[in-house]
């Protein structure tokens, strides 16, 4: 019977000191900033970094004998170079940035990660910025921790924040992302500024010293295998898009004086329509967001894009059906709500096509969670649906329920030229109907759906009030949100609650 014995501590140990005999048996240089050198053992570097093994492969290294790192700090080089001999390392506030890209560039996997559960432990409003730059060039871990903590602190981090800290590219990033929960755009606007002016300041002291370095005698830098896969790619574009920045900012969040005091950054027919929506009718709100989303002078500018990241969560709004009107659809959902809080903030509870078309299984996963927001789809593309803020629940004899604040709206009429349109409750007793096997139910009447959630009625004239269209056909009420549709079976229904996101099923 064979038996393993194993005594990787002392092996660890013998390594490290070899690591410290300066010069013992070594056959490779590291010179770091400050012309300090490590004298290293190839065999070692070989076995340790995917990087050094490409490099001593490599015909054109392969019998190199140093290796030169001028930008790169003594104290973060000597930590990497311990974790290779050794496979331990000590980490603190100070050199563990240092430390983190230096073992990124090196491909020390396992170095990376114990950086980065240090940074995850150690997130600040101070150095959040910082690391959420760094972030980008790792895994997702760290950058969805960073998205995390800055969604908590947002508005302290817009005021003070080191925005210095933020690259170009990082920048944009946060620019173009529905990922954070920005409840002021105004507040992202100042920050931009600043970073903007901050910038400008930056890049002109750094022109300054790279004409006065071209004037001096340089050291060979061994940096360009380093650094290989950047090819300075930001500072290229750096100079195109920095001055293309405003047009990520989400204006269409913006208040009249909001857009009065940024007026000089919004183009005047940007303001104009943007002040117009404010007052036009829900036709012609539709009507200024598609004449956007056609305008060739604005493509890939999200000034008309709400700051929400709904977007990936409903796959009905996401219908590629839906794609020149959704930024209409989110606009006008975010006025009936009040704002964009709830949209920011729930959850997929049920999906029927993932859960299934069932009763049973919409009352098991949407009961008892509070406000939700209902939607369904048809075939052709008629979208409606409602709001609740009393919940569900499943009583096997059914009752109606008092909602003050229940309302059903129409997003989607293909068949007409119906804007979109909320539509009150006048009977609020009647607000909406509890029963075990119904789906969800809102009014006497006015929307329903059966325990298989396929067949669906949806009309007007019990619970809540009649379109107020001059185009509306009282005769016609029953097909209003369906159109021909209503004879067909529902293709989807979603239903978003506040609830948890742990709680929140994969698609």
């Amino acid at each position: 019977m064979n038996q393993t014995f194993s005594n990787f501590q002392e092996l660890s140990q013998n390594l490290f000191k070899l690591f410290n005999q300066q010069n013992f048996l070594s056959d490779f240089e590291i010179e770091v900033k400050n012309q300090f050198k490590f004298y290293c053992h190839k065999s070692i570097l070989y076995s340790r970094s995917p990087f050094f093994k490409e490099f001593f492969e490599n015909e054109t290294t392969k019998n190199q004998k140093n290796f030169r790192l001028n930008s790169v700090k003594k104290e973060a080089m000597e930590k990497v170079l311990i974790f290779i001999y050794s496979g331990t390392v000590e980490l603190n506030d100070d050199t563990v940035l240092d430390v983190m890209l230096l073992s990124n560039k090196l491909r020390i996997q396992r170095l990376q990660e114990f950086s980065q559960e240090f940074f995850q432990k150690k997130l600040s409003i101070q150095n959040i910025l910082q690391v959420y730059d760094i972030s980008l060039q790792f895994n997702s871990q760290l950058k969805n921790k960073c998205v995390k903590f800055m969604n908590k602190n947002m508005s302290q981090i817009l005021k003070e924040g080191r925005y210095s800290d933020l690259s170009s590219f990082s920048m944009k990033e946060i620019l173009k992302s529905n990922q954070f929960i920005i409840k002021k755009e105004s507040e992202l606007m100042k920050f931009l500024l600043k970073w903007n002016e901050f910038f400008e300041a930056n890049l002109t002291e750094k022109n300054k010293i790279n004409e006065n370095d071209e004037k001096k005698e340089k050291k060979e830098d061994d940096s360009k295998y380093f650094f290989k896969l950047e090819e300075n790619k930001e500072n290229k574009e750096n100079k195109e898009e920095k001055d293309n920045f405003f047009k990520y900012i989400r204006f269409i969040d913006f208040s009249p004086d909001e857009l009065f005091e940024y007026k000089e950054y919004i183009p005047k027919e940007v303001l104009l329509d943007i002040f117009s929506l404010k007052t036009v009718s829900s036709l012609n709100q539709r009507k200024i967001f598609m004449n956007f989303s056609s305008n060739p002078l604005f493509e890939g500018s999200l000034i008309y894009t709400p700051r929400i990241n709904f977007f990936t969560k409903s796959k009905i709004l996401s219908d590629e059906r839906n794609q020149k009107s959704i930024n209409y659809y989110i606009f006008k959902l975010s006025q009936w709500l009040g704002s964009t809080d709830f949209l920011n903030s729930c959850s997929l509870c049920f999906r029927a096509t993932r859960d299934d078309f069932s009763a049973e299984r919409f009352h098991a996963q949407c009961d008892e969670q509070g406000p939700t927001l209902v939607f369904y789809q048809t075939p052709k593309n008629f979208i409606y649906g409602g709001f609740t803020t009393a919940g569900w629940k499943d009583p096997i004899d059914g009752y109606f329920v008092t909602d003050p604040n229940a309302f059903i709206f129409l997003i989607n009429n293909p068949e007409s030229n119906y804007p979109a349109e909320k539509f009150a409750n006048t009977e609020e007793e009647h607000a909406l109907f509890y029963k075990k096997d119904r789906g969800p139910t809102f009014g006497d009447s006015d929307s329903t759906s059966d325990s298989l959630l396929t067949d669906h009625f949806a009309g007007f004239g019990y619970s809540y009030k009649n379109p107020t269209s001059d185009d509306f056909d009282p005769l016609k009420e029953s097909t209003f949100f369906a159109g021909s549709d209503i004879k067909n079976k529902l293709m989807e229904i979603e239903v978003f609650c506040l609830i948890d996101s742990k709680k929140e099923k994969l698609n």
